[in-house]
């Protein structure tokens, strides 16, 4: 997943702030955050959970779950930097 990551962070010009949480030593974060078994990807907007997902995909597939859900402005800021 760390490649996968790695190129979603690149292709959208590093404008996203990607956090990996290590639940061994923050197991009141992943209580929190109701974190069991497979660590799922996480999307924040604001503070708020907009999206959830316990399975590996390419980063094609990321970038355009993160477009249908992040604002317009960012839509555009990403498109302009292909």
């Amino acid at each position: 997943m760390k490649p996968i990551l790695a190129e979603l962070k690149r292709k959208t010009n590093d404008t996203l702030i990607i956090l990996k949480i290590d639940i061994d030593k923050s197991a009141q974060t992943a209580i929190g955050l109701s974190i069991k078994g497979i660590a799922p990807l996480m999307l924040f907007k604001n503070g708020v959970i907009k999206w959830r997902q316990s399975v590996i995909m390419s980063s094609n597939e990321l970038i355009q779950i993160l477009l249908r859900q992040i604002s317009y402005h960012y839509s555009i800021q990403t498109k302009m930097g292909e």
